[in-house]
This record gives C-alpha cells, structure tokens and sequence, in this order.
C-alpha cells in the first residue's frame, strides 16, 4: 500500500474502533437502563451490542472500564451544559438558579442518565483514581466557573459579605442532586413528588438567589 494513503487508513480504523466503543457503551446504557444490574456483565453488554465477548475486551479491558468510559462522555456533556448555563445568566448570583435549573432540566426527562452516572457506579464500583481523574476536573470547573462570576458580584457589591462563593457555588448543584434523587428514587418505585420537579426547582432557586444577594 502507497504510504500516500496510511494516514486515511489509519483514519479510518481510528473511526472503526470509536464507533464499536460507542456501541458496546450504548448497549451497556441499555441494559442497566432495562434490566439493572441483574446479568450485567462483559458478556452480555457483548451480545446486545452484537459483537464477540473477545471483541468487548478489545475494547474495554474490564466492564468498569467500559462503565467509566460512558461516565466520562456523560460528565463531560454535563459540565458543558452548565457551564454555558452560568456563562448566560445576566450576574453570577442569577447564574445560581441557572446552574440548577438547567441540570435538572438536564435529567428531569431522563432519569435513566441520572441513575446511570450517579447510582450505578456506587453499586457496581469505580476505582477512586478513575472518579479523580473523570468527575472531579469536570465539577471543578463548572463550580470554579461560577465562582468567578460570584466574585464579579462581590466586586460590584451585589453579593452578602458574608457569603463564601467557593461553598455557594456548590449548593445548587447538591440541591439539584437532591431533587433529582428524589424524583428518581420515587419514579422507580412506580412514585412521584407531591409538586413537579421544575415548580421545586423554581422553588429552591428564588431561596438560593435571594439568600445571596446583598
């Protein structure tokens, strides 16, 4: 083969292997979604994505490898979201609300999503290095993201003088957590909340801001 065409084909194979990883994880989404963890395993997550059990460990050495690799992708669409969310609120004590608004309004249709990165884990397990190296950077820069807007509030004297922005800026995401557990928990059980989750949602911001704001 002309050497002329080994970057294309090395492009291709490069594209071959991400579309098989996507499979196996999309199938591996599909199966705790369904089923739970109940005969969740490399072998199974093989068969629903239709490849060989040897072709799973091609690509993912172990089956918490594979769940990490989804919960990378998942974080990293969240952090974006809210991100984005904090850099379109008009100040950065209306960005508390938008930052829970928009991750409930990221789970609230999808709690399949919100039990796949934040349940699941705990019972199948994930090695604390993986959980450093995946979840922390991504909450570290959502939170430091609205923390500066936090300060920009504080310079402009818009924010109490006795809030800390680093503890405030976690609190609409625990809050969301909160809600989204709740919400979640109860959908499973065949439950619901008394009130939507929105209308609560709406509820814990307006406190959260009014709280904040000097």
């Amino acid at each position: 083969m002309s050497r002329a065409f080994e970057p294309e084909r090395l492009a291709r194979k490069a594209r071959r292997h991400q579309d098989h990883r996507v499979a196996l994880m999309a199938a591996a989404r599909r199966i705790l979604a369904e089923r739970g963890i109940t005969g969740f395993s490399a072998a199974s997550v093989a068969a629903e994505a239709g490849v060989s059990k040897s072709a799973f460990y091609y690509y993912f050495p172990t089956i918490e490898a594979l769940v990490a690799a989804w919960s990378e992708h998942a974080l990293e669409a969240e952090a974006t979201a809210l991100v984005a969310a904090v850099d379109a609120a008009p100040d950065g004590v209306a960005a508390l609300g938008a930052l829970l608004r928009a991750r409930v309004a990221l789970y609230a249709a999808d709690f399949d999503s919100f039990r796949l990165l934040y349940l699941w884990p705990q019972v199948l397990g994930m090695d604390p290095a993986v959980t450093a190296s995946i979840a922390y950077p991504r909450s570290a820069r959502v939170q430091g993201r609205l923390e500066e807007r936090l300060l920009e509030c504080r310079a402009a004297g818009q924010l109490r003088a006795d809030v800390h922005p680093r503890r405030l800026s976690l609190v609409p995401w625990v809050t969301a957590q909160g809600l989204l557990s709740l919400a979640s928990g109860l959908q499973a059980v065949g439950g619901g909340l008394r009130f939507p989750i929105e209308e609560m949602a709406e509820e814990a911001c307006a406190a959260i801001e009014a709280g904040a704001r000097a």
